[in-house]
């Protein structure tokens, strides 16, 4: 199998291996949850917003409150009642989720999704964004948190002559995480990018979704 460092705020998220012959992949290849990170969710509150994802606009992950925040491909988040970062709970948000080649989903009405952003003929490839995280709630029964965004799907380039993919290629987006008590669920991240530069392909997995 082989991984690359996942993107860390400056640097990594990115795969990148070149073969002058043949390319036989038996294993796993993977830069699952490797791109743009997951909004925090809130801690336990009365009405706390969830931190927006981290998308194209990097700054977005520490922002908390502000409507459409998140720059593109965040997991947005616009202003509202205990507004997440996307599903309720005893009125927390969940968080919204990412977006790459399509939109996000959206949490809930409070809960905006990311924007569309990337190229498709990948003439650039870009990192997924991450999910937004979720607010908490002040209940009788107790408090709660906010869970965190997935991260994003990071970036695999593989260029070779021949390429065999008898096992997976992965570049998958990470599922947001669920709140505690009253928190709402934080969003999912979404799918990165796969290139693959070859003069002959037999597949085998390969996967890009975006978390839930």
């Amino acid at each position: 199998s082989l991984c690359g460092r996942a993107w860390d705020g400056l640097k990594g998220g990115v795969l990148n291996l070149r073969v002058n012959g043949s390319l036989l992949n038996q294993g796993t290849i993977t830069m699952a949850a490797a791109g743009f990170r997951g909004g925090a969710g809130s801690a336990s509150g009365s009405c706390v917003y969830g931190y927006n994802g981290e998308g194209m606009n990097q700054a977005a992950r520490v922002l908390e409150g502000p409507a459409n925040s998140g720059g593109v491909g965040g997991g947005n988040r616009t202003g509202g009642s205990c507004a997440g970062g996307g599903g309720t709970t005893d009125l927390a948000m969940s968080g919204g989720g990412g977006a790459y080649g399509t939109t996000g989903a959206v949490g809930n009405v409070f809960a905006a999704a990311g924007t569309l952003y990337g190229d498709a003929a990948l003439n650039k490839v870009y990192l997924g964004s991450g999910g937004g995280g979720a607010s908490a709630y002040r209940h009788s029964s107790g408090q709660g948190s906010g869970g965190p965004g997935g991260a994003g799907g990071g970036a695999v380039m593989l260029m070779a002559k021949n390429l065999a993919n008898a096992g997976a290629i992965r570049c998958a987006g990470a599922d947001g995480t669920a709140g505690i008590t009253h928190g709402g669920g934080g969003g999912g991240g979404s799918g990165g990018s796969i290139l693959l530069s070859t003069e002959a392909l037999s597949y085998g997995q390969i996967v890009a979704g975006g978390g839930a």
